[in-house]
């Protein structure tokens, strides 16, 4: 096989070995309603509305770590922090990723529109190149406790892509949070 280390080839196997058992897992979660048997709020949430949470990320190749993992790179790369790296890529994740968590918590609506708004904005008054500028998180760390929201979803998949990145540089002593001056 000519398959490589690389994140996204490892993130389109997992797809593919996944996918076909996340089908069944949902049709199972259908049946598991008309039996009446007790669901986890994801299950609720996918059955409200059609979101699959992480199950969908994992059958789709697992594309909010990519893009995060993208943001990361391209941030280290024009000279960023590895923090302030890692809090863009978290942003970008948050953004992308159907995060049942704050579903659970803060309903569908609030996910569609005023969450995604709301990051959307701060992504672009962060700049993760300008050390310092992080009112704009603040502000939206605030607002998600206010509606009593956070994003779960987002935290896990952050530490998988940071995870792949950690695993796909060359020089694995450096970018190690706490090694460097921020």
């Amino acid at each position: 096989s000519n398959e490589t280390f690389e994140p996204a080839s490892i993130c389109a196997t997992a797809a593919r070995i996944i996918a076909p058992r996340i089908d069944k897992e949902l049709t199972a979660i259908r049946g598991k309603k008309r039996a009446g048997a007790p669901l986890t709020n994801g299950e609720r949430i996918y059955l409200e509305s059609g979101l699959g949470g992480i199950r969908s990320e994992a059958a789709r190749g697992f594309p909010s770590l990519l893009r995060g993992l993208e943001a990361l790179e391209s941030a280290r790369n024009k000279g960023a922090s590895y923090r302030d790296a890692a809090l863009h890529s978290l942003l970008i994740i948050m953004l992308h990723c159907e995060d049942t968590n704050i579903v659970h918590r803060a309903g569908l609506e609030f996910w569609r529109d005023a969450y995604r708004e709301a990051v959307g904005e701060t992504i672009r008054a962060f700049d993760p190149l300008r050390p310092g500028t992080y009112e704009p998180l603040k502000k939206l760390n605030r607002f998600l406790i206010e509606k009593n929201a956070s994003p779960g979803g987002a935290a896990d998949l952050l530490a998988c892509t940071l995870f792949a990145y950690r695993s796909n540089i060359s020089d694995n002593t450096t970018g190690i949070p706490g090694q460097e001056v921020v």
